[in-house]
């Protein structure tokens, strides 16, 4: 008992700890901050508890004491999986030269670019630069290849004046990627529109072929359920993961697997 109140103790202040620093950095409106302090007084309350039992040597009855274990056993396995999942596809780059690069949105605060959506963007400007760079090559010894299109991708939600495919087609423009190159996706509130509304601007851009070579562009921590959800919207691409913020990463990776759990139950991805 005293070492379970040792280990739901420590949790306690952990989680404590990482609220007001998230609170400090990025303010009461951090996403999936509410965790955080559900985390912290749960923790605290189970701490009580155990530390109850054991000044009062007490002890909880085995079988009890079985199925709890096994429940958070299968629980530590289960987003420890998920985990490992999310972060094996966060590293990713495509290996093909794409036609389309559909840079997902993400929440706009007025017109200003948060910091999630403005790694997204640079990481867009770069793989563009990059783009051009090979191609300036090849173009040295003849061969010719076209530009691909950028699709910037979301709608407009709470506490935005504009839509974020607006915010974004700025953002890219301002920093020197083509305006002509650039087709603004500005219906969607969640990620699943983001490739159902993507999906048939491509399909009208690139009639008549068999399809065209996708990169998508998220933040790491959202690159895999990206990939799943397109691949179950029926949209074949692969994927470059954008900087994730290194305070917040924490935040973000734990948020990402109860998202990709929530997905997986709604049957908006498959696992594998």
């Amino acid at each position: 008992m005293r070492i379970l109140q040792g280990i739901f103790g420590t949790i306690a202040v952990l989680s404590v700890i990482y609220s007001v620093i998230m609170v400090l950095y990025a303010g009461w409106g951090t996403s999936f901050l509410k965790f955080w302090l559900a985390l912290a007084l749960g923790s605290a309350v189970l701490a009580l508890w155990f530390g109850h039992l054991y000044h009062h040597h007490q002890n909880i009855p085995k079988g009890i004491f079985v199925i709890l274990i096994t429940i958070v056993a299968i629980g530590i396995l289960a987003f420890g999986g998920l985990e490992v999942l999310i972060c094996r596809a966060s590293v990713q780059k495509p290996e093909n030269q794409p036609q389309v690069i559909l840079v997902l949105g993400a929440q706009i605060r007025g017109t200003r670019i948060t910091r999630s959506l403005k790694y997204r963007l640079n990481a867009t400007v770069d793989y563009w630069n990059e783009i051009q760079a090979e191609q300036g090559t090849t173009g040295s010894t003849g061969a010719s290849q076209s530009q691909p299109l950028i699709i910037v991708s979301g709608g407009q939600g709470p506490g935005e004046d504009v839509t974020e495919a607006k915010a974004m087609k700025e953002y890219l423009v301002s920093a020197g990627v083509p305006e002509k190159q650039i087709l603004c996706e500005n219906q969607s509130t969640n990620t699943v529109e983001n490739f159902r509304f993507s999906k048939e601007i491509i399909q009208e851009q690139f009639a008549g072929e068999p399809s065209a070579n996708v990169a998508i562009i998220t933040n790491g921590f959202h690159l895999y359920r990206a990939m799943r959800i397109a691949k179950n919207q029926g949209l074949e691409a692969e994927g470059l993961g954008a900087k994730t913020d290194q305070i917040l990463g924490l935040n973000y990776y734990v948020r990402e697997a109860f998202a990709v759990a929530k997905d997986f139950a709604f049957g908006n991805i498959t696992l594998y």
